[in-house]
């Protein structure tokens, strides 16, 4: 007898014949022709030096030591199925783990997991726009602005990232709000630049993308730095100048008056707002129902990149 372990797709091919005494119906559940049932059969047999059943018999009968093997073998199958319920019901414990760019975070996505069934979610935030990938064994899942460039990733489209100025709706800088593009040289414009490297052009060029849409020159206008959108926010509510960013971020700020929009004017970044998922997380039950959820509240279908 053969020393060697048989084949798991073998012992699965001889169980499910064993069970029903039946090649036919064992290829059927299986989804196997009869004569690949009967070839694993062959090799399991061979392998292990032993008649499985006793031939010429209708429906398949056992020989004696193959229903004690049986019995062993089907033990064993269920100390395998337990054991990966258990796996898996310990992966469902963990939180969903999700980096996010901040202003994404805490404007778009948090306001909606009101409607998300699980909310047992640990959040980190991203401060580039390509995240590390080697934080992939302590993430599921990032959102981030653009598809990723990093292997072993699939990327599904989110939000496109639409530009647009935003002012308070009284008084900016002492004044009225303007109410034409010519205005804007009066004012101080206001924009989050991140400290990273890699984000900054994409923080930078926002301004520069809204205004060529406009036809505005900036080339001398007052700027103001923040280093986060949020704080953007805060001064464009304390009057400070107008700010810029993706619509997106203020709609809810917009739909209640604490925010106006000066011009009716919108730029589409090249940019876009991406799901981007680790292939070795893509079947977790918790990362397929969060992009589920996630792609249904952006409107976006499976679009995979």
């Amino acid at each position: 007898m053969s020393s060697r372990l048989p084949s798991l797709n073998a012992l699965r091919n001889f169980e499910a014949a064993a069970r029903h005494r039946s090649l036919t119906l064992a290829a059927n559940e299986l989804g196997v022709t009869h004569g690949a049932i009967s070839r694993q059969i062959s090799n399991l047999e061979a392998t292990l030096g032993v008649q499985l059943f006793v031939r010429g018999r209708r429906p398949l009968e056992l020989t004696a030591r193959a229903a004690t093997f049986l019995v062993s073998i089907q033990r064993g199958f269920e100390i395998i199925k337990g054991a990966s319920n258990d796996l898996l019901a310990n992966t469902m414990q963990n939180p969903l783990r999700i980096n996010a760019l901040p202003a994404m975070m805490s404007r778009w996505l948090l306001p909606r997991l009101h409607s998300y069934p699980d909310l047992d979610i640990a959040f980190s935030m991203a401060t580039i726009v390509e995240p590390v990938m080697s934080d992939v064994g302590e993430v599921d899942l990032f959102i981030q602005a653009g598809p990723s460039i990093a292997p072993r990733t699939r990327s599904y489209k989110l939000l496109d990232y639409e530009i647009v100025p935003f002012c308070q709706p009284e008084t900016v800088n002492g004044m009225p709000p303007p109410r034409s593009v010519d205005e804007f040289r009066h004012y101080a414009l206001l924009h989050f630049l991140s400290a990273h490297p890699v984000s900054r052009p994409f923080s930078h060029d926002l301004w520069a993308q809204w205004a060529e849409a406009a036809g505005l020159v900036i080339d001398n206008q007052v700027m103001d730095y923040f280093p986060t959108f949020d704080l953007v926010y805060e001064a464009v509510l304390q009057g400070k100048g107008i700010g810029i960013g993706a619509s997106l971020y203020i709609e809810d700020d917009l739909a209640h008056g604490r925010v106006i929009t000066p011009v009716d004017i919108r730029a589409r970044s090249s940019l876009a707002y991406y799901l981007v998922i680790p292939e070795a997380k893509i079947n977790l039950p918790k990362v397929k129902r969060f992009k589920e959820w996630v792609l249904d509240q952006s409107g976006n279908s499976l679009t995979i990149i």
